[in-house]
């Protein structure tokens, strides 16, 4: 029993050390093994830790720039506020101190003119009472005069300043209508001479034709049997050509001729010139006819503008617009009192060109002004109001020159500002206009015009008679030397020579002489 107790004892001594050593393994085993997840886990905790310090450290460096970036932005908005109102202030005090400035300068303006003012005051009491005391000289010696008047003439107050007044009166329009006299002689010898010297070289140097255009053209042709060819059977090819032309053919016994009669001298050239063109080509008929006439007529303005071309040459003027070409042409068909008008602006410009170079201006612009002085009558019967103005707003259109315009403008003295050239203007157009045999009328107009002129000069109750001569241009009238002063006859003839000038048509200038004579008969026995 006691060896089994021993070795049982023994057996329970072995089995708890074998047991602690297996414990004492396990044990190791479970340590090593915490140990190293120990190391593992704090490996891993340090490498957690390491990147939330670098994820914190990137989110503070980033929340960092950005708060830097908006304290920067910050500040930059907050210099250029306060630049801008550093600006607004140095601008206020730039004003200020002008402002400052003006109110001295204004303040030094108001004292001078105060020092001004009260010396000029002091002046005006000074005057003021030399005044006082030459007012009360005055009306003493008045009272004086007054009272000796009234007791030498027994005139009332009113009337002695009546008689006084009237006696002045006469010897100031004496001495006025002497001195106008003495100075219109004066102005008038020297003005004449002047003129003569400047426009007689120009008249002289200057010849043209007046040929008289009619109301009809004659068409010449060498085989009389054209006649008959004009006339076609029955008469279709003359009434063909008249109501495609627009006028009347007349057939006279002269076998060699017709006679063209229209009171449209643009339709009486055309239809003279179709009719050449048509005897030209032998072949009358009346299609020829609508066909002659279709192709003249398209080819018009063509003709008008080699019109016009020429008459710029016979100017020595150069001319590119075919619009002012068309007008000039257009003018060789207009007749002023049988003066035909393109013949008339030829005559012009070469004479205003003379009369500029006499002066010394530029002859090219004065011939350019006479050329297209008239240029308006083309478009009289398209528009209304004076040719002048007419022809002015024509060219404004067309952008010629201002000088060119205003000078076609004035040249009837419609306007008030007058210029140089329009003057110049003025006088060729007189010129060519009242020389002999540029213009005719009827005798019933002459009559007309004249008897109208001495009904003017009759109906002022100075005159006695008046009578016409010089064909219309002088008027002279007589008045009572008794009962007219010099004076009076020089206000006279202005008045009937403003009357005649607003109520009476006449070409040039008419002259109008108050005759006012004293004439002393004595026989000896």
């Amino acid at each position: 029993m006691i060896q089994v107790l021993v070795a049982s004892f023994s057996g329970l001594i072995i089995g708890i050390f074998v047991g602690y050593q297996l414990r004492t393994i396990l044990i190791k085993n479970n340590l090593s093994s915490i140990k190293t997840n120990f190391k593992k886990s704090k490996l891993d905790a340090e490498r957690e830790a390491a990147n939330i310090i670098r994820t914190a450290e990137i989110q503070a460096k980033t929340a960092a720039i950005k708060a830097r970036e908006a304290f920067e932005a910050t500040t930059r908005e907050q210099k250029k506020q306060f630049a801008k109102e550093q600006e607004a202030i140095n601008k206020r005090e730039e004003i200020l101190l002008s402002r400052e400035q003006n109110l001295n300068s204004k303040a030094d303006l108001i004292n001078k003119k105060e020092a001004i003012l009260e010396k000029r005051q002091e002046e005006t009491e000074k005057f003021n009472i030399s005044i006082k005391e030459r007012e009360a000289k005055a009306d003493a010696l008045l009272k004086e005069t007054t009272d000796k008047l009234q007791k030498l003439a027994r005139f009332t107050r009113e009337e002695a300043k009546q008689e006084l007044f009237d006696e002045a009166k006469k010897e100031l329009e004496e001495d006025i209508a002497t001195l106008i006299k003495r100075e219109k002689e004066t102005l008038k010898e020297t003005s004449e001479e002047l003129a003569r010297e400047i426009i007689i070289p120009a008249m002289q140097r200057y010849s043209s034709s007046h040929i008289t255009d009619l109301m009809l053209r004659t068409v010449t042709f060498d085989d009389p049997m054209v006649k008959g060819k004009i006339i076609g059977r029955e008469g279709r090819n003359i009434r063909a050509l008249e109501a495609a032309t627009g006028v009347n053919i007349i057939i006279e016994e002269a076998p060699n001729s017709v006679t063209i009669s229209s009171l449209s001298p643009e339709r009486r050239e055309l239809a003279g010139i179709v009719l050449e063109k048509l005897i030209a080509g032998g072949t009358i008929t009346v299609q020829k006819i609508e066909e002659m006439v279709r192709e003249v007529t398209e080819n018009f303005d063509t003709y008008l503008n080699d019109i016009g071309a020429k008459a710029c040459a016979k100017c020595n003027l150069i001319e590119n617009d075919k619009q002012i070409l068309n007008k000039l042409g257009r003018l060789y068909f207009r007749t002023s009192f049988t003066q035909n008008v393109l013949q008339h602006s030829i005559e012009v410009a070469n004479l205003a060109g003379m009369i500029a170079t006499e002066l010394h201006l530029d002859a090219t612009i004065a011939r350019r002004i006479g050329l297209l002085h008239d240029i308006g009558k083309a478009l009289d019967h398209e528009i209304q109001g004076p040719h002048a103005a007419i022809g002015a707003d024509f060219l404004r259109k067309l952008n010629q020159p201002e000088e060119i315009v205003a000078g076609v403008a004035g040249h009837h003295g419609e306007i008030s500002n007058i210029t140089r050239y329009a003057i110049i203007v003025s006088i060729a157009d007189a010129i060519s206009s009242s020389r002999p045999g540029a213009r005719s009328e009827s005798t019933s107009l002459y009559l007309e015009r004249v008897e109208k002129m001495e009904k003017i000069a009759n109906s002022f109750k100075q005159t006695k008679n008046s009578y016409a001569v010089q064909a219309g241009r002088e008027i002279n009238v007589i008045v009572d030397p008794t009962e007219t002063t010099d004076s009076q006859a020089m206000n006279l003839a202005k008045e009937i020579a403003r009357r005649i000038q607003l109520e009476v048509k006449y070409p040039g200038q008419v002259k109008v002489v108050v005759i006012r004579e004293n004439r002393c008969i004595e026989y000896a026995k």
